[in-house]
């Protein structure tokens, strides 16, 4: 594994990347500043490392914040931050944020893409889990686990099309899926190269941005009913099933061992991470019963009690 060190990237008001001017500011002039579109210049092509991609509308939690700070980053580390602002007045959805960071993270030359979604609260750990992933990765897509914002909380891991959440299994176990959040999520730039150069170009805010993730939102009439139906979908598992249903893995040497597998991505239920309401609500709520995890309710008494002291 080549050695890497840590590296930030972040973009000024003016136009400038760490005091140099961006090459392509005419493609991002549309931008305001609130969208704070962090991209890599004078980008070398397989370099290792990892960027951090973060879809968020500019409101955090203190917990998010106090979260993220508190990551212990891996020695001789290089990583870059792509901030894509979700400002609903300028009309970006989750799926166009997570667009812009693709075609920001392609750009920077950079291995793998990890997204860290702005409501999803991560373990201290997380980049030395990330680390340990990468080194020796078993799918191009890896995630961690949480939960959906809602009671009953259900994980957010699956296996098929309209048969709900999967839980069978315990907290630490890694489960193979064809589904799962992009919350707190790395993907291999094999797979996001191959999907951007197959997807087709649409104009975001005055940029033009190729469309690998989408939310689906479709009416149409049924040919063989006669009737009126509609489907609508997630972005991410729009894009899980675009890698298995163009057959992805098929055309990578390192993913080929995938190919054809039911199950060919990874929740590391490790990683286990909170889904924050901007009013401060967590999930799973703390008297929630968890499937696989008997330890919940009093591991979250034991933080209550350590809060206090």
């Amino acid at each position: 594994m080549p050695k890497t060190k840590l590296r930030i990237v972040r973009r000024s008001a003016n136009g400038m990347t760490n005091g140099k001017p961006l090459e392509n500011a005419k493609q991002h002039a549309n931008f305001e500043d609130a969208t704070r579109l962090e991209l890599l210049v004078n980008a070398r092509p397989n370099r290792p490392g990892v960027c951090l991609g973060i879809p968020t509308t500019g409101i955090i939690r203190f917990e998010w914040h106090h979260a993220f700070t508190g990551i212990i980053i891996p020695t001789n580390w290089e990583w870059s931050s792509v901030v894509q602002g979700m400002i609903s007045t300028l009309g970006y959805t989750v799926a166009q944020a997570r667009n812009l960071i693709v075609q920001s993270f392609l750009a920077s030359g950079r291995q793998w893409l990890f997204f860290l979604d702005h409501d999803v609260i991560c373990p201290p750990n997380s980049f030395i889990w990330m680390d340990q992933h990468i080194r020796k990765p078993r799918s191009p897509v890896i995630g961690g686990l949480y939960y959906t914002k809602g009671s009953p909380s259900e994980p957010l891991i699956y296996r098929g099309r309209g048969n709900g959440s999967y839980q069978n299994f315990k907290l630490g176990d890694k489960v193979w899926c064809d589904g799962m959040g992009m919350g707190f999520t790395i993907i291999h730039r094999s797979v996001l190269q191959y999907l951007y150069d197959h997807s087709p170009v649409l104009d975001v805010s005055g940029v033009k941005v190729r469309h690998v993730f989408s939310t689906p939102r479709q009416t149409f009439m049924d040919p063989e009913s006669g009737l009126w139906a509609r489907t609508v979908g997630t972005e991410d598992m729009y894009f899980l099933d675009r890698i298995r249903e163009e057959k992805v893995l098929e055309k990578f040497p390192q993913w080929e061992h995938l190919a054809g597998r039911k199950y060919p991505f990874l929740v590391d239920t490790r990683m286990f991470c909170q889904h924050i309401e901007l009013n401060g609500t967590t999930y799973p709520l703390e008297r929630e019963q968890l499937p696989g995890f008997p330890e919940w309710q009093q591991m979250m008494a034991s933080r209550k009690w350590a809060a206090r002291d």
